[in-house]
């Protein structure tokens, strides 16, 4: 007597999986139809059409034209961060280019005189993951000798967040210990 009779436990449900959405073909037709409108062809580049839906390669994809400060300069090696995945699925805080474009925040290009030079400053519709981009080659900084074109992408925008994690927020001093929970990224692994 007397005891209280406990309820059972109910069993933790894990959500449902999110299908993946389809892109609506219309709107792949439509999106085509303005990559043609624009007269854009010849240079191999990622394209996001849509937002949500999956980078499709395209041959076809033309450069853009220099302005004058920004030039057009190929691209040795592209850069892919979270970053662009959010952007890509059109819910970045900061908004989004409007689709078509060539995704990509941060490149290793050539510059005019042939050196590989670091790039987090692309134009938003031509980003890196193309063949050419367009960019200001005084917002470039040359990689020094010795540092490859895989290493610059490294130490780029995420050696740029783990650095603003340790100077800006935490003030560190020489001489000062930090922890670092989870170092499996690039950011945690150039923090440690």
């Amino acid at each position: 007597g007397g005891g209280h009779e406990l309820a059972p436990r109910a069993r933790a449900r894990a959500p449902a999986p999110r299908r993946a959405r389809r892109a609506d073909p219309r709107a792949h037709r439509a999106s085509l139809g303005a990559v043609r409108a624009l007269n854009l062809t010849g240079v191999k580049a990622a394209i996001v059409e849509s937002y949500g839906a999956r980078p499709r390669l395209h041959d076809d994809w033309s450069e853009p034209s220099g302005d004058g400060e920004r030039q057009v300069l190929a691209v040795r090696a592209a850069g892919l961060n979270p970053v662009d995945l959010h952007i890509a699925s059109g819910r970045f805080y900061a908004g989004a280019p409007p689709t078509p474009y060539v995704p990509g925040r941060e490149g290793v290009v050539e510059l005019p005189d042939g050196r590989p030079a670091w790039s987090d400053q692309l134009d938003q519709r031509f980003g890196s993951l193309a063949e050419r981009t367009l960019v200001d080659p005084a917002l470039t900084v040359p990689l020094p000798r010795g540092v490859g074109e895989a290493q610059a992408l490294c130490f780029g925008i995420a050696g740029i967040a783990a650095w603003c994690a340790l100077e800006q927020r935490a003030r560190l001093r020489p001489g000062e210990r930090v922890l670092v929970l989870g170092a499996g990224g690039l950011v945690g692994q150039i923090g440690r």
